[in-house]
């Protein structure tokens, strides 16, 4: 089967396969490992080093093309769409059939043509993912069906029946990424409707994280957590929160909602991967 290579520009939503561009051919796409880091304190009077953590920096993404011309004025026209198509101002996903559930946020790198003859040329594209890590296309609300395309083998998603929207107080929220979904960090929308009786306190009991909305909540209000934002009925509410945040460990999370009635609740995230 073809291999094929999407763009996918999130100013306007445009999604290009290179391959539509007529005499450009997708070879294939190397992905560089993981890149740690890990920082260490020494301290004074003490053997070794303290742990201080690990972090991931960007990665690099090979992407590797053949291009052919008729002749010499549509070959040059070729590697000038080619040149506009992947040197781009504004960052941009990249995804692969090889793996088409997962998406990479990344910049593209200067590059040159290897000529072959005349009106053949080979080229590869370094794609600087600057995030360190690939994150699902499709969101915890999109259909968990491979009839969506949205999804893959390999994303942690066999044999459950995983739900992101609930009615009740007590739920688990599954994570089938690799990584923590950290909101100052990551996209993660949590949307909260209902009444309360007293302070909203949102408990992930998985991570500790515990957030809380001190005003009563009407049965009218909407109360979404964006990212590290909190906003009631759309306006931003910062000051009557505790200014906490909630997290998603990688598997399962166990969340506990206080003071609530008449729920309506949902998560809104993609899952990360190395």
């Amino acid at each position: 089967m073809e291999r094929k290579l999407w763009l996918d520009k999130p100013e306007d939503g445009s999604q290009t396969e290179v391959g539509q561009l007529k005499g450009c051919h997708f070879l294939e796409l190397e992905i560089s490992s993981p890149q740690p880091t890990t920082t260490y304190q020494q301290m004074e009077g003490a053997d070794g080093s303290k742990d201080m953590g690990t972090t991931y920096g960007p990665r690099t993404l090979s992407a590797s093309f053949l291009i052919e011309g008729d002749d010499v004025f549509s070959f040059q026209q070729l590697q000038r769409e080619v040149w506009l198509l992947f040197l781009s101002r504004e960052a941009y996903y990249v995804r692969c059939s090889d793996n088409p559930g997962m998406r990479w946020l990344v910049h593209a790198k200067p590059f040159e043509y290897s000529v072959l003859d005349m009106l053949n040329k080979t080229f590869t594209v370094e794609l600087e993912a600057f995030q360190g890590f690939a994150e699902s296309v499709g969101t915890t609300l999109d259909p968990f069906t491979f009839d969506s395309e949205l999804w893959q083998n390999g994303q942690g998603l066999i044999g459950e029946d995983f739900q992101y929207q609930f009615s009740n107080n007590k739920f688990s929220v599954y994570n089938a990424g690799d990584l923590l979904v950290d909101p100052r960090e990551h996209e993660l929308l949590i949307t909260i409707e209902g009444q309360s009786e007293g302070a909203t306190r949102i408990h992930n009991k998985t991570t500790g994280d515990v957030f809380v909305y001190n005003p009563v909540l009407l049965g009218t209000d909407v109360l979404t957590i964006d990212g590290p934002y909190p906003k009631i009925n759309g306006l931003h509410c910062g000051r009557s929160t505790n200014h906490g945040l909630i997290r998603l460990a990688t598997g399962w999370n166990d969340i506990e909602i206080h003071n609530a009635i008449g729920l309506q609740v949902s998560f809104l995230f993609r899952f990360l991967y190395h």
